[in-house]
Order: C-alpha cells, then sequence, then structure tokens
C-alpha cells in the first residue's frame, strides 16, 4: 500500500526511511529533519514492514497533517534492501538518501552531504573518517565491519572509505 498526497510536485531531496517497529523514532526522526532541511523540498518516505507496533499507523496519521510524509506500507514483505529499492522506487526527488528512523546515522550532516552532491554523484556517509565516531559496538563488531569495508573496497576497487555504511 502507497500512500502519497497530491500537490506537492517538486521534490529535491527524497530520504528513505525504512521501519520495523519505530514507532517512537520516526516523529522525532522527522521533526528533527524539518528543523534540519527548513530551506530544502523534501519528502520523507517511510517504508514500514508492516510493524506490530503501530509504526505504520503513526506514520499515516502524520502523513494526514504533513504532505512531506508518505508511507509504503509493506504486508508479508520484510527485509532492508528491499523496502530501500522500494522506496527509490517511489521516490520523487533529484537526490536520495537513506536513514536510520533510530537517529544511528547522523542527520546533522545532511546539509553537508547535499553540498557535496552539487560536485560528485555518489556522497556516502563514512564512519571511518577522522571526524567520525562509533559508538556501542562491541571490539568484535568494529573488527567485523573493518574486515568487511576493507573486503568491500577490494571488489570495487573505488575511493569510497565506508561502502558498507548504509548512509
Amino acid at each position: 500500500m502507497v500512500l502519497e498526497r497530491k500537490g506537492f510536485l517538486k521534490v529535491d531531496l527524497s530520504i528513505i526511511l525504512p521501519t520495523l517497529n519505530e514507532v517512537e523514532s520516526v516523529p522525532v526522526s522527522l521533526s528533527y529533519l524539518e528543523k534540519l532541511l527548513e530551506a530544502v523540498d523534501f519528502e520523507l518516505i517511510v517504508v514500514d514492514d508492516d510493524s506490530t507496533d503501530g509504526t505504520w499507523q503513526k506514520v499515516l496519521e502524520i502523513s494526514r497533517n504533513n504532505p512531506r510524509v508518505r508511507l509504503i506500507r509493506r504486508v508479508h514483505r520484510k527485509g532492508l534492501s528491499t523496502a530501500i529499492m522500494e522506496g527509490f522506487m517511489a521516490a520523487k526527488g533529484s537526490k536520495l538518501l537513506v536513514a536510520d528512523a533510530d537517529l544511528q546515522h547522523d542527520l546533522g550532516i545532511i546539509p553537508r552531504m547535499l553540498e557535496a552532491s552539487n560536485d560528485y554523484d555518489l556522497v556516502v556517509g563514512s564512519r571511518y573518517l577522522d571526524q567520525s565516531r562509533i559508538s556501542g559496538w562491541s571490539s568484535s563488531r568494529q573488527s567485523l565491519s573493518i574486515y568487511g569495508t576493507r573486503f568491500a573496497c577490494s571488489i570495487i576497487n573505488n575511493k569510497v572509505t565506508d561502502p558498507l555504511s548504509g548512509f
């Protein structure tokens, strides 16, 4: 089920927010994004994998009063990758961004990412630059992430510092 509001035509940025049981996080993320991106014409596409905590119902309620918010509810279909792809297919923006609903990603860097996107085809939020940080991860998870990233970089043979960041 895809719900969208008519009349919201111009979109520069489509933010894809895959969710599963994020009823508390979505309103916080949206409020933060609206303040952060005041001058940007953006849409928020919440792709919900049939949450049982009321997430999709909350997003539906928000979307009735906010034309920026769109809901894709995926019943009996789950998976982060396919949720992101479905969000991409529904997106109207000339720029696409994927973020976690629980604010795991530092959304505060989005304006810098948008600025950089004027000069580059791809902008990726990296966990491995000097100004980046990873918190709350065990040493084994950090090691696995580092080795996975090195492996991915060796395959794509590119200068992307964190092709697995998801942001």
